[in-house]
């Protein structure tokens, strides 16, 4: 998951999984670059942006089955403006409770 704050000038990073994709952060960076030449008709100065990669400092998850849901996890525990602090072992809690959240809207 990766997360730009415009305020902050910050792009952060996160991955269960602690790997560092420094190519995804470039791409984003040059998209941003691209949306404010398009959309606001100015360059951007994307040196003055920080670039956090969260690697190991962050809930790690301990199979190759539960990527979608700490990605999930941690874009809602960032939303709220909370530290992810979860680990692996609620991952089936956590299924359950998305599953029922989303029938709840279906109904």
């Amino acid at each position: 998951l990766a997360m730009i704050d415009l305020e902050k000038r910050t792009v952060e990073y996160f991955d269960s999984l602690g790997f560092p994709h420094r190519k995804i952060l470039d791409d984003l960076l040059r998209w941003l670059c691209d949306e404010s030449e398009d959309k606001k008709k100015k360059e951007l100065d994307v040196d003055s942006y920080e670039i956090i990669v969260h690697e190991k400092r962050i809930p790690q998850q301990s199979n190759s089955d539960d990527c979608g849901v700490f990605m999930c996890k941690f874009a809602d525990y960032l939303s709220r403006g909370l530290v992810p602090s979860f680990d692996s072992s609620s991952m089936n809690y956590f299924r359950c409770r998305m599953a029922h959240e989303v029938m709840r809207l279906l109904v």
